[in-house]
């Protein structure tokens, strides 16, 4: 056993203090010859202040125990939510059993009632007994007093059975007085009947789930990835949620995904509309709160991460891609970590300063740093999301065109014969969803999309190809483009107000597209992507004609709305 294990066991707050900075999280997560963590043996013991501490360091349970239990993170149904965050506070506070805050798990399959029954009864004695521990340790020579001496009792113990369904309708008897000869007491939680639903309390000890499924009767503990989308209530991550929640394309079965959002404003009308689905649980942080980003960290599988430099500014999406990174390693369960980036413009320009572009280079730092930390398959692995300006800027963004009073529609850009690496938040969603279903060939490398590479005069033709409208494209100067921004002097980023200005930043960026600075390798997007979202495509699915409509969460709070004719 290792120092640490054993000082857990003992209690020992001041061993563990001394130990622990000096520890690896492997060294911290280690699994100890019976089958126990450090962390078990704190919480088994009743050590509330060693937990703390352990979690603090970046102590985690695994998803699965020994006995292959499943965590209770993801019940399906409210009811069972709501019963099992009680049972979870209870058990914390009192710390009184093995698993998830002393929660021992089984889920057994259907294959006979009495038969799942018999086993039932016998996986959950061996559980709550430490049948299994005492064996290994007797094997390795290990078996003291003390192992037998945190062995609970079963006299008096509750007995709780959730989600049975015919089991519990049929042969609750089978169940129930098999564990009467343990002077258990024994409660039943059945989801189709209502007078069960309160039954348990908040006092279990052992619970054993078990239940259908059917269609209509999700499963109680969900087998699904958790994926933390972090920006997701911005144009890209809300379609990159749609994307991770649609059903497998050969197959036709769910999703392996369920999401985890971090918003700032959990009130705000956009989360409170758009994501209403059971698949999409809701918490507070902040990009810049890393104690908000761990927890919200914390038991998931992947995390997608799109922080916005036009909110924060260029030097704080450096520090919180950084930051973000480094949380997602500490917490030493994660296993893809994808990040939406742009190109390093500066750099990719010899650092030319005309090219200095805020949200491209705050992105493009963060994409050049990660590429120099290890991606390891047996770990985190680590993916790049290069991305560019959204189609959907046609609708509300710098692309929206002029109507003039006959009805032409004039495309103002000083892009001369350049072309804009233009892409949809669908395809965008597209991808991040390849890369999540491709973790092995995705580990470690960085993939640049586009839906189009486009030139304004091939807009234009598009346009009144689709629309039968009037359309110009109008090539103006940096200079005329600018003055026309009505916005212009307004700070690029909202936290930043004396920083640089929309009008400086938009020069660089049109720049950057004038003179064909990013390309990107469209037969390969293609070959990934063959139902990618052409700029065609996207006019006549969205009935596009030109007039102004919101995108962006900031454009519909009401900042950069005005502007002026050229």
């Amino acid at each position: 056993m290792s120092i640490l294990y054993t000082a857990c066991r003992n209690g020992a707050l001041a061993t563990v203090e001394t130990l622990i900075p000096r520890l690896t999280l492997d060294e911290i997560n280690r699994t100890e010859p019976n089958g126990s963590t450090s962390l078990r043996a704190a919480s088994y013991f009743n050590y509330p202040q060693l937990v703390q501490l352990l979690l603090q360091r970046g102590a985690t349970r695994t998803a699965m125990n020994k006995y292959g239990c499943t965590p209770l993170d993801k019940a399906a149904t409210p009811q069972i939510k709501e019963l099992f965050a009680a049972i979870t506070l209870d058990i914390i506070t009192h710390i009184v059993a093995p698993g998830r805050h002393g929660i021992a798990v089984c889920n057994v399959p259907d294959y006979g009632i009495e038969k799942v029954a018999d086993h039932a009864i016998a996986m959950l004695l061996s559980i709550v007994r430490h049948l299994s521990e005492y064996h290994t340790s007797m094997r390795h020579g290990e078996w003291n007093h003390q192992v037998a001496s945190g062995t609970p009792r079963l006299h008096g113990k509750l007995l709780g059975i959730i989600g049975c369904g015919c089991i519990v309708l049929t042969h609750c008897d089978k169940l129930t007085n098999n564990m009467n000869v343990f002077n258990l007491t024994n409660l039943v939680l059945c989801p189709k009947h209502d007078e069960t639903q309160h039954v348990l309390g908040y006092i279990n000890n052992d619970i054993d789930i078990h239940c259908s499924q059917t269609e209509n009767e999700k499963m109680s503990i969900s087998t699904k990835k958790i994926i933390l989308v972090i920006g997701g209530t911005g144009a890209q991550g809300a379609a990159v949620i749609k994307q991770l929640l649609r059903p497998d394309r050969t197959s036709g079965g769910p999703s392996p995904y369920t999401i985890r959002l971090l918003t700032r404003d959990p009130s705000h009308r956009i989360v409170k509309d758009e994501f209403k689905s059971s698949e999409v649980e809701i918490v507070q942080g902040n990009v810049m709160d890393s104690d908000s980003v761990f927890k919200a960290l914390k038991n998931c599988y992947g995390v997608f991460v799109n922080t916005d430099g036009f909110t924060i500014g260029e030097q704080a999406e450096v520090f919180a891609g950084m930051c973000i990174f480094e949380l997602a390693k500490q917490v030493g369960t994660l296993k893809h970590y994808i990040y939406s980036g742009l190109e390093y413009i500066t750099k990719k320009a010899n650092y030319n300063p005309i090219y200095y572009c805020d949200h491209y280079n705050g992105k493009g730092r963060v994409a050049e740093w990660m590429q120099q930390q290890p991606s390891d398959n047996n770990g985190m692995v680590w993916s790049i999301l290069t991305t560019g300006p959204y189609i959907e800027q046609l609708h509300g963004g710098a692309y929206v065109p002029q109507i003039q009073d006959d009805g032409t529609r004039v495309f103002i850009a000083p892009l001369g014969k350049g072309h804009v690496p233009i892409v949809s938040v669908d395809d965008i969603g597209y991808f991040a969803r390849y890369i999540f279903d491709h973790r092995t060939e995705t580990s470690g490398k960085d993939l640049q999309i586009a839906s189009q590479m486009l030139g304004w005069d091939e807009l234009v033709e598009i346009f009144k190809r689709v629309t039968n409208l009037p359309a110009v494209y109008k090539d103006v100067t940096f200079d005329e483009y600018i003055d026309g921004v009505g916005w212009k002097d307004a700070p690029v980023a909202q936290d930043v107000p004396r920083g640089k200005t929309y009008g400086e930043n938009a020069r660089a960026w049109w720049r950057i597209y004038h003179d064909d600075l990013i390309q990107r390798d469209m037969k390969w997007i293609e070959q990934v992507n063959p139902e990618r979202v052409t700029v065609e495509n996207w006019m006549r699915q969205t009935g596009y004609d030109g007039t102004r409509k919101p995108l962006l969460k900031d454009m519909e709070d009401g900042w950069l709305t005005s502007s002026k004719k050229i």
